[in-house]
């Protein structure tokens, strides 16, 4: 869902000015050192993504509504992780 500009867009429109918001999924390491995990963890979830694409960035569509987002836990050798921030006033 948050690598679909449109879906994130409907999404916050319902979340309130002050709102609290938190994410979690999945995300690939960078290419120079996380090539053998990005590989085992792409396999893996092969079934649940229709694409791999804004995978290393995976909050960027939520940073125009919550530009305090930040990613406060990472799992799974860095490939999984949670962010929190809070919505803006419009």
């Amino acid at each position: 869902m948050l690598q679909n500009k449109r879906a994130a867009s409907h999404l916050m429109r319902h979340a309130k000015p002050g709102a609290r918001v938190a994410v979690g999924g999945m995300k690939f390491l960078p290419w120079w050192w996380g090539a053998p995990i990005k590989l085992i963890t792409g396999y893996r979830t092969r079934h649940c993504l229709t694409t791999y694409r804004g995978l290393r960035a995976p909050c960027a569509p939520l940073l125009a509504y919550c530009p305090d987002l930040k990613v406060i836990e990472i799992f799974h050798l860095g490939t999984s992780y949670v962010a929190a921030g809070t919505v803006r006033a419009v």
